[in-house]
């Protein structure tokens, strides 16, 4: 744990205000801040002043031992190539997570023991078989897998509301078989670009 102090300013008063925060943060010492990332209050605090709810964000390293991930959590733009020299451990799958609402669905993927790389490459061929059928979802996330059931679950938001749709995991295992071996050398984006350019430089090839 490696305290700061993080000055806010309410967007909607000005007030100024500051709220103690952690650069890295363990699992296994801190499980109420793993807690809190979940719930998407970590990086947010309220206004002594109007009560509204303020937002931000700085790098964080989250280390999660049980599971053998670790998540650079940091925006696009503060994203640097000496950053894999931040906790070195190969065993360790590395991930950036760049916005906050990503958090709990990334963790998710990863506990459920998936690579996160074959279920953004599931999304993008929701997404685009979705856009066929003239749908145009708004958010696809993530949601659980019944393995008995051979089914991964997705929550497809859309502007008319959501739905739960379910895709077979041969699609995943299909997609997993022409994956290259995953980098824990250094931390990586797994998001919709991702997907994209995976799938046109897989397509190039063949």
């Amino acid at each position: 744990m490696k305290s700061i102090y993080v000055a806010l300013t309410c967007r909607n008063c000005g007030y100024q205000t500051h709220k103690q925060s952690e650069t890295l943060i363990l699992s296994d010492f801190e499980p109420y801040l793993k807690k809190q990332l979940i719930d998407e209050t970590y990086f947010s605090a309220i206004c002594p002043c109007c009560k509204n709810k303020i937002d931000f964000l700085h790098p964080c390293l989250f280390v999660e031992k049980k599971y053998r991930y670790i998540l650079f959590i940091k925006a696009k733009h503060d994203q640097k190539a000496t950053d894999h020299l931040l906790y070195q451990e190969k065993a360790y799958c590395k991930r950036y997570v760049d916005n906050t609402t990503k958090i709990k669905e990334t963790m998710k993927i990863l506990e459920d023991g998936y690579d996160d790389r074959a279920i953004a490459i599931m999304k993008l061929k929701l997404l685009l078989h979705l856009r066929k059928q003239e749908k145009h979802p708004v958010c696809i996330t993530y949601f659980d897998s019944e393995k008995e059931q051979s089914s991964i679950w997705f929550k497809v938001k859309t502007e008319e509301g959501e739905e739960m749709m379910a895709v077979h995991m041969q699609i995943y295992d299909n997609i997993l078989n022409i994956l290259p071996k995953d980098d824990h050398e250094h931390y990586q984006n797994i998001d919709l670009e991702w997907a994209i350019q995976f799938q046109k430089k897989n397509l190039k090839q063949k």
